[in-house]
């Protein structure tokens, strides 16, 4: 997930002064936030957990720190959006909520973030140039290809694969996704 918005060109790997706006929904053990918060001092993130126990096992088993440059708020990250779309802007939405248990053959995202007004919704939390980066977890592998055949990296995808190994290497990740 940390990849996409570079590999896309939403985000840039080289050190600049722009500060990019991030907003993730579901905390989980805070990896990813923290990630890109120790590695890019120009991300304001925004973190959004539904469960306080959550945050609570980030803190205190994954190291998860706030600061002026990273907060967590727990509350329905869908509400949050409905609140706050029309007044802040993100450059990057990582949505990774899952539900708790396996309720269908789609566990990731809860049903809430694949309705089309939800995500009019999140659309107009996004800057002009936002992108969306959704965690999909299923056990139904034609609804992951109908899912992944949504996006529009297809159309470049030598130069999205070529970006990617860069983001790979520089991030000093153990190994590259195969992508077809």
């Amino acid at each position: 997930m940390a990849a996409a918005p570079f590999a896309l060109g939403t985000l840039q790997l080289e050190k600049n002064s722009k500060v990019w706006n991030i907003l993730e929904i579901g905390l989980g053990t805070g990896i990813l936030n923290s990630f890109l918060h120790d590695m890019f001092s120009n991300m304001n993130i925004t973190v959004i957990e539904l469960e306080k126990g959550m945050y609570e096992i980030a803190k205190k088993y994954f190291g998860l720190i706030e600061d002026d440059y990273q907060r967590i708020i727990i509350e329905d990250g869908l509400k949050y959006l409905e609140k706050t779309a029309s007044q802040l802007k993100f450059d990057v939405i990582f949505i990774d909520a899952c539900y708790d248990r396996i309720v269908s053959e789609v566990i990731c995202p809860v049903e809430a973030f694949a309705l089309e007004e939800n995500l009019e919704i999140i659309k107009e939390a996004l800057t002009e140039n936002g992108i969306v980066v959704l965690s999909v977890l299923t056990f139904e592998e034609f609804e992951l290809r109908e899912v992944l055949a949504c996006g529009e990296f297809r159309k470049n995808t030598a130069k999205f694969v070529r970006k990617l190994k860069e983001i790979y290497n520089k991030f000093e990740f153990y190994s590259v996704p195969h992508i077809e």
